[in-house]
């Protein structure tokens, strides 16, 4: 048990303990040998290690410098971007709230990403990763497009806080300040339009490199046919020799049995292909269908692992796949989120700018400001506590 648990989470621990390591290492230097920190360009203050660098300023401000032109046209193809995320994420968040309140099945969970609660501390690497592959180009963006509107980057640079690892880009305040509400609009969706360019990117990796092998067993439930004959790590690939390629199929397939029915599987384990039988038992949710009794995912493999089960190929295939998906759902996610009309978000921001622009007298403009980010954090707050009092906090397991 314990030798699973540890093979379970190998990479969360040597994620932790590197970490663990750096910081400890960042600490005697600060105490003991700050010169060679300063030399390095790195800061410590508390929880968040800084790497600022004269280099990351000189890359960004060439990009913007040399491709001035270019990135002016993309920036306004990021207007409209950032425009129709605004508006998927503002219809999202009413119509997923009255779907919860109403218990429609349309319904879907809105929960923070908490390691350790709503998400497995087994997932914390791809956590990680996904953030960092956000967060870095999010923030380069918003840089390289206010260099191209001629705004000063007083510093840039690669941000580590616990587990969070991303980039940071300081424009000079006042020259921003300075530029038109147009071009403060085009830098304010130039971070969720990265994301959202990323997350295409993703989407056309996934396609491409990925495809759907069989159906992963997670987990059986006792006292269920298939917790005496299937184990966690199963892949289905056949039913009755008929090609299971996907969950869907495994579902289309189960709604043409009924209890009783013995059902051959053919399955990859631990590497070699086994056929075992099961005996269905009565659905729970419907007493005239089969039930085995376990719960699955969809198996992806690389393309030029799909005819092979060996444990290279299903360790890869999987880390790959995890990577993937943890990577698609968070740039879609902060993509659409990142521009809901909520301070300090950059939707919350371009919204005050234009608030800023439209409205002379400051009582009115802050009450408008304050209006309109309460209103739709509220919203989302909303979303969040109902999710959590219907599925709970864990929400997103491996």
């Amino acid at each position: 048990m314990v030798s699973g648990l540890l093979q379970q989470y190998a990479s969360t621990i040597i994620l932790v303990s590197a970490i663990g390591v750096l910081y400890l290492s960042l600490y005697l230097l600060k105490n003991f040998k700050p010169d060679i920190l300063t030399r390095w360009g790195v800061t410590l203050e508390g929880p968040v290690v800084m790497l600022r660098t004269e280099k990351f300023n000189k890359v960004i401000e060439r990009i913007g410098s040399k491709y001035k032109k270019l990135i002016t046209l993309i920036s306004y193809i990021s207007i409209l971007v950032g425009v129709y995320l605004l508006a998927v994420g503002i219809y999202f968040i009413h119509v997923n709230l009255l779907a919860i309140i109403f218990k429609s099945p349309t319904a879907a969970p809105v929960a923070p990403v908490l390691p350790g609660i709503t998400i497995g501390l087994e997932s914390l690497p791809y956590f990680v990763l996904a953030a960092a592959i956000v967060l870095i180009p999010h923030e380069f963006a918003h840089g390289i497009f206010a260099s191209a509107f001629n705004v000063s980057i007083k510093s840039a640079g690669l941000l580590l806080a616990i587990i969070l690892f991303g980039g940071f880009v300081e424009p000079d305040e006042n020259e921003f300040e300075e530029i038109s509400l147009s071009r403060k609009i085009r830098v304010f969706s130039a971070g969720s339009f990265a994301n959202f360019l990323t997350f295409i990117l993703l989407i056309l990796v996934f396609t491409n490199a990925m495809i759907a092998s069989g159906v992963l067993v997670n987990s059986t439930l006792e006292g269920y046919p298939a917790n005496e004959v299937l184990r966690a790590g199963d892949i289905i690939i056949k039913m009755n020799e008929t090609e299971v390629k996907s969950l869907q199929e495994l579902i289309v397939f189960m709604k043409n049995t009924k209890p009783g029915d013995v059902v051959k599987l053919t399955v990859v384990r631990n590497g070699d292909i086994v056929n075992v039988h099961i005996r269905l038992a009565s659905d729970p949710r419907n007493s005239t269908k089969g039930f085995m009794g376990a719960s699955f995912n969809d198996f992806y493999s690389l393309v030029f692992f799909r005819d092979s089960f060996s444990d290279l190929a299903r360790s890869l295939s999987t880390e790959v796949y995890k990577i993937l998906i943890w990577s698609i759902m968070a740039t879609q996610s902060i993509a659409v989120i990142n521009m809901l009309p909520i301070y300090p978000f950059d939707g919350g921001q371009v919204v005050n700018a234009i608030i800023k622009k439209s409205i002379k007298n400051e009582k009115n403009r802050t009450i408008a400001k304050v209006s309109v980010s309460l209103y739709f954090a509220a919203i989302l707050l909303a979303n969040m506590i109902l999710s959590i009092k219907i599925w709970g906090l864990r929400l997103w397991l491996p």
